[in-house]
């Protein structure tokens, strides 16, 4: 994971801004999400006071991941939109370029060409060390994505209510 992305992540989790603390350890934590976590330190431990995410939520999350993941591997667009939010943006750090859902067909056109230029295999983008990190209703995801003898770096992205919600990557 390149530095960059690293500080991103880090800087995410800690950003989860504690927004009110009580001197009986009592925290409201307001999360990426939007979501809201209480936690109350009592004899008995660290209770969590906001409900778990169900199961059918967190694998719609994780199939929409996996499906983003697919489009991406295999240079297909239809995947990668059918899988997305309308209010999606993908932030292409290395030029500070934030696409819609709409302009991301032609940007990732033009990322296709670039890494089939020059004489070079067809597209094909390979993925690793991917890290999961449920946070409320949201999964998060970051990793390494590959596309061999073109480039490589990482990318952090979301999802939630089984679609991918916003993406972020940089070399």
């Amino acid at each position: 994971m390149s530095p960059g992305l690293l500080l991103l992540v880090v800087t995410l989790v800690l950003s989860i801004s504690l927004v009110e603390s009580r001197p009986s350890y009592s925290y409201h934590y307001q999360t990426p999400g939007g979501g809201h976590v209480r936690v109350s330190h009592e004899k008995a431990g660290v209770r969590k006071t906001e409900g778990k995410p169900s199961v059918d939520s967190v694998k719609a999350n994780e199939d929409a991941l996996d499906g983003y993941r697919l489009g991406w591997a295999t240079g297909d667009t239809d995947i990668i939109i059918g899988v997305v939010t309308d209010t999606f943006n993908f932030t292409w750090v290395p030029e500070d370029d934030v696409v819609s859902k709409d302009r991301f067909p032609s940007f990732f056109g033009d990322f296709k060409a670039n890494a089939e230029a020059d004489g070079r295999a067809k597209y094909f983008m390979r993925f690793a060390n991917i890290i999961h990190r449920q946070i409320g209703d949201t999964l998060y995801e970051a990793a390494d994505w590959i596309v061999d003898d073109f480039d490589r770096g990482s990318y952090f992205n979301a999802a939630r209510d089984g679609k991918v919600i916003w993406d972020m990557a940089t070399t």
